[in-house]
């Protein structure tokens, strides 16, 4: 099967990450795979206004008729996106976010009318305007009327669409709200099978400058400081008599951050597969803080490595984290309730059970092959509705 994804980034962001895996996946079952993006190198897969929209976009802003340029950007991409669908003539479209570059929805009235389409869903953005329904920006009433008028518009139609969810959670957001009549069906994302070798702990934490016998908390995230990601409650951790009780390794964007105390040590933003590994198998425990999240990379990768996670009972995550079994969910979305059951955890002299039990329990749900399964299945399904 031919199938084209299109995507606003390939290499910025956590759906951008899950894209590549998913696509990875996809190929490796002998399936021809395109992607396009905004930041593809190779102008056959990339999408984007050229210089001819600039240079007009420059003269009405002389003009003063700026209010043409939304306008003339949406029938320059769509120009060009029906160009792919000619060049490269799929059988099956997979979307993923696309509002990270304001492109048009239309791109999806396009692609439907081609071949059957798929939407992978990474956040609630696509159906509320919102990363999610709480803890994130709320959406503008504009925002909200051209999604209203969008989707409905896709509802009324016979095209061939359906959607993909990796948690059970973020499909019933999807089902509650504007996809109420859209087919959803929910795979996880897949982690690499790299995650899954291991690796020695004493060594990984020599390696990034930790002490080798000391117990460790790793805190990852894109941007830790960033409130949607739980930046504020994590702030509050570190703020506590955390190094009294382990050493903590920070990954990610740090600003804001409290991190002068000595045993805080930070490597940064890191995109290298094996560093990190190497700071997954470093730790004893992941410190998950997002207030509301779907189906996090981070702990997913961390959990693959055998690390186990200690999160809020929020979103997806209890559909990753058994409690107590392979990891750990705090009830209330507050520092003191995180503290308090990372203060049980470290009490504990033995993880090795739960360490065990997490890695299986990754494996079961994140297996690339599997998954790829899931989505061949998916798209076979699709293709059979075309043709009743």
């Amino acid at each position: 099967m031919k199938i084209l994804e299109i995507s606003d980034f390939q290499n910025t962001g956590g759906a951008s990450i899950a894209g590549k895996r998913i696509a990875k996946a996809i190929k490796d079952l002998g399936h021809d795979y395109i992607r396009i993006s905004s930041d593809s190198s190779v102008p056959q897969t990339s999408l984007f206004v050229g210089k001819k929209f600039s240079i007009l976009a420059d003269l009405l802003n002389i003009a003063g008729l700026t209010f043409w340029t939304p306008t003339l950007m949406k029938k320059g991409i769509l120009r060009q996106f029906r160009l792919h669908l000619q060049r490269h003539q799929p059988e099956q479209i997979l979307f993923h976010n696309i509002h990270g570059t304001a492109w048009p929805l239309e791109l999806l009235l396009v692609a439907m009318k081609y071949a059957p389409t798929t939407w992978t869903l990474h956040d609630c953005w696509s159906f509320l305007g919102s990363y999610y329904p709480s803890h994130s920006e709320p959406p503008k009433q504009q925002t909200l009327q051209k999604l209203n008028f969008f989707w409905k518009k896709v509802s009324n139609s016979n095209y061939n669409f359906s959607g993909i969810s990796p948690s059970s959670w973020l499909r019933e957001q999807a089902f509650s709200s504007l996809w109420s009549e859209t087919h959803i069906e929910t795979i996880q994302n897949p982690v690499p099978n790299s995650f899954f070798r291991d690796i020695d702990k004493h060594s990984a934490r020599t390696a990034l400058g930790l002490n080798p016998n000391q117990s460790t908390i790793l805190c990852i995230a894109g941007n830790l400081a960033e409130d949607r990601k739980g930046g504020r409650i994590l702030n509050e951790i570190l703020e506590s008599p955390i190094s009294n009780k382990a050493q903590v390794l920070l990954v990610g964007e740090e600003k804001n951050l409290v991190c002068n105390n000595s045993k805080f040590v930070s490597i940064g933003f890191v995109q290298d597969e094996l560093m990190l590994r190497m700071a997954y198998h470093a730790a004893d425990l992941t410190l998950h803080t997002a207030p509301e999240d779907n189906l996090p990379n981070t702990v997913a990768e961390s959990m693959s490595c055998g690390t186990p996670v200690i999160a809020f009972r929020t979103g997806g995550l209890p559909e990753m984290i058994v409690d107590d079994e392979c990891g750990w969910l705090v009830k209330n979305l507050d520092s003191d309730s995180m503290i308090e059951k990372l203060w049980k955890v470290l009490a504990k002299k033995d993880l090795r059970s739960i360490s065990m039990n997490a890695r299986k329990r990754a494996h079961s749900l994140f297996n690339e092959r599997a998954v790829a399964l899931k989505y061949e299945a998916h798209f076979q399904k699709m293709h059979q509705f075309s043709n009743l």
